[in-house]
């Protein structure tokens, strides 16, 4: 609601809120260039730390990971051999 004609005191507090608006403004620029600045970082650093350990990782396990299918299709084959050799083994034990 307007009463007229603004007075001085009206005017200085309006430049006053004026001024307090765009340094608040700025104030708010500035914190959300610095929070992308700070988030971009972060998100590089993450991303080389991942890259690195899963490198290692795959240094690291090299061996294991070639080695691996021949271990596990030995076992089952060992597995297996034992079970036929023992049914064996009982046959002739039953028959005798």
């Amino acid at each position: 609601m307007k009463t007229g004609k603004p007075t001085r005191l009206s005017e200085k507090l309006n430049a006053e809120l004026d001024t307090i608006r765009q340094d608040y403004a700025a104030s708010m620029a500035s914190q959300l260039e610095s929070f992308r600045t700070d988030l971009n970082s972060i998100a590089i650093n993450a991303h080389r730390t991942i890259e690195t350990d899963t490198r290692s990782f795959l240094r690291q396990n090299k061996r294991w990971l070639t080695i691996s299918p021949w271990l596990i299709m030995g076992t089952f084959l060992a597995g297996i051999v034992s079970m036929m050799v023992a049914s064996l083994l009982w046959t002739l034990m039953l028959a005798s």
